[in-house]
């Protein structure tokens, strides 16, 4: 189901450059395969394993984003611009956790230090081998990743990246003043308050509902995969 550009929304939008994302997502949706057989107890030294689990840990993340983004495509398609742009914000941390992952696989990878990358995608990432801790990588701890450091990595490489998620953020918490501006409309002429259902369509509401499709070409960039 692709972003229609609805009558209401034609008005408030001058760039066709929505149509490129979809291509994106397109060939996102060509990548999902359906299963991968892997071991029960896999041995993450064997490169081989080590590829496996890689691979298994992407497509979860590939349907993850795919979710995201078919959630976010319904809210649109629906004028519900609130929902779409928290749908856009989870879109937001889901591509940067990939980047973030392959980043750190790949400086491992360039070194040849295989072993440091199978101590870091089993004690950061599948959480299966505890007994990594105390292997000599005293750097790497068994821990939970911030979405904060991942967002980060992205930046490095999507000027912009770190600010929109913020903004994206501050909007979206309850305890700002988005709240009364997207729900409650105040006319000083005649000293009344008028309660919507949803957002009003304007450029402003529009902006910070796309802006989190800048996710889209971030998750489409090549892992490290064919690298292991």
């Amino acid at each position: 189901m692709p972003f229609e550009i609805l009558d209401s929304f034609r008005p408030e939008m001058s760039s066709d450059w929505i149509s490129e994302i979809e291509k994106i997502i397109k060939q996102l949706e060509k990548s999902k395969i359906n299963s991968i057989f892997s071991p029960t107890d896999p041995d993450l030294k064997d490169r081989k394993q080590l590829a496996i689990s890689y691979n298994v840990l992407m497509q979860a993340h590939l349907r993850r984003f795919l979710c995201l983004i078919d959630s976010m495509e319904l809210m649109w398609n629906n004028e519900r611009l609130l929902p779409c742009t928290m749908m856009g914000r989870s879109c937001m941390e889901s591509a940067a956790m990939p980047m973030l992952i392959n980043t750190t696989l790949e400086k491992c990878i360039n070194t040849k230090d295989f072993n440091r990358a199978v101590h870091w995608i089993a004690s950061h990432i599948l959480l299966v081998r505890t007994d990594l801790q105390g292997s000599g990588f005293d750097d790497i701890k068994l821990k939970k990743i911030h979405i904060n450091d991942a967002i980060k990595v992205v930046e490095d490489l999507v000027s912009g990246y770190t600010r929109a998620y913020d903004l994206l953020s501050e909007f979206l918490h309850p305890n700002s003043f988005g709240v009364f501006c997207s729900f409650c409309s105040y006319s000083s002429e005649a000293g009344k308050n008028t309660f919507l259902d949803s957002q009003a369509i304007e450029g402003k509401t529009i902006a910070n509902c796309i802006s989190s499709l800048i996710s889209v070409p971030v998750f489409g960039r090549p892992g490290v995969g064919s690298k292991i």
